[in-house]
C-alpha cells in the first residue's frame, strides 16, 4: 500500500516535472511612460525545439508593435542555428531587434552566418549604438564577460536591450530588458537558486525589478544552459505594454 502511494506521487511529480518544463509562460506586465509600444521579450532559447506554431498563436494574441531577442537564442555548444533562426522566421512579420549573448559569441565563424540569416530575415542586430524606432531611442548592449563591464555603452536611451541582468547599474537608459538567468533554474518561494553572472540565489531572475530610476524587465528565457531541467520555473516570454501617463 505504502509503496503504491509512493509510486503514485512520484508519477504525479514526473508528469508536473514534464509539464513545468515544457508549459510556456506568457508573463504580461503594464508600463506607464512617455510613449505607447508592446513589446514581446524572448531570450535564451539556447537551440532547443518548442512548438514554434503554438508560440506564435500565442504571441499573436497580444499584437505586439516589436520583438525583442535578448541573446543566447542559440548554442554555442549545440552549433545548430536552424532551431533558433525557424522561430525568428516564424516572427519574421513583427519588426525585431536582437542583442547577443555569450552563446552567440561562441559560435565563432559561424556567427557571420548566424548574423547574416537574421538580416535577411529582417532583425536589426544591435551591439553598443542607438537607434530609433517609432520615435523612442532604443540601445543594445554587448554581452559582459567575465564581469567585465568596462564596454557598456555610456549613451542615454530610452530602452536598452542588455542580455545581461547583473550590469543593471550600469546601464543607461530608463527600461532595461534582460535574459541569462533562466529564472534562476530552480524556483522556490518565488526566487531563484541559480544563475549564470549571479551565482546562488541571484537578485536578478525573472519578472520586474525597479533598481534607482529604472525599470527592469527579466525573462526566464525558453530554455537553460548548464541544468537542461527547470523546477517550479516554466520557460518564459514576457509581453510589456507601455502606456502614456494620465495627466
Amino acid at each position: 500500500m505504502i509503496w503504491a502511494i509512493f509510486g503514485s506521487i512520484l508519477l504525479v511529480l514526473i508528469a508536473y516535472l514534464i509539464y513545468d518544463n515544457y508549459h510556456i509562460e506568457f508573463k504580461y506586465f503594464e508600463q506607464k511612460s512617455s510613449f505607447n509600444l508592446t513589446i514581446c521579450q524572448i531570450s535564451d532559447l539556447h537551440s532547443r525545439k518548442l512548438n514554434v506554431g503554438l508560440i506564435v498563436k500565442m504571441i499573436e494574441k497580444y499584437k505586439p508593435d516589436v520583438i525583442f531577442y535578448i541573446g543566447d537564442m542559440v548554442d554555442g555548444i549545440k552549433d545548430d542555428l536552424k532551431i533558433s533562426l525557424s522561430l525568428i522566421e516564424a516572427l519574421k512579420d513583427y519588426p525585431s531587434f536582437y542583442v547577443l549573448g555569450n552563446h552567440e559569441l561562441r559560435l565563432d565563424r559561424k556567427l557571420s552566418s548566424y548574423l547574416a540569416s537574421l538580416a535577411l530575415l529582417g532583425v536589426r542586430v544591435l551591439g553598443n549604438e542607438v537607434v530609433d524606432f517609432k520615435g523612442i531611442k532604443i540601445k543594445g548592449e554587448k554581452p559582459i564577460i567575465k564581469q567585465d563591464f568596462s564596454k557598456i555603452n555610456a549613451s542615454y536611451a530610452d530602452i536598452v536591450l542588455a542580455h545581461n541582468p547583473e550590469g543593471i547599474k550600469k546601464y543607461n537608459g530608463k527600461y532595461i530588458f534582460s535574459g541569462h538567468a533562466h529564472g534562476g533554474q530552480f524556483r522556490f518561494m518565488g526566487r531563484g537558486l541559480y544563475s549564470p553572472g549571479q551565482g546562488l540565489f541571484p537578485k536578478y531572475t525573472k519578472g520586474k525589478y525597479y533598481v534607482d530610476d529604472k525599470v527592469m524587465f527579466v525573462s526566464a528565457g525558453l530554455g537553460g544552459k548548464d541544468f537542461r531541467i527547470r523546477l517550479f520555473n516554466s520557460p518564459n516570454i514576457n509581453i510589456v505594454k507601455f502606456s502614456i501617463e494620465l495627466k
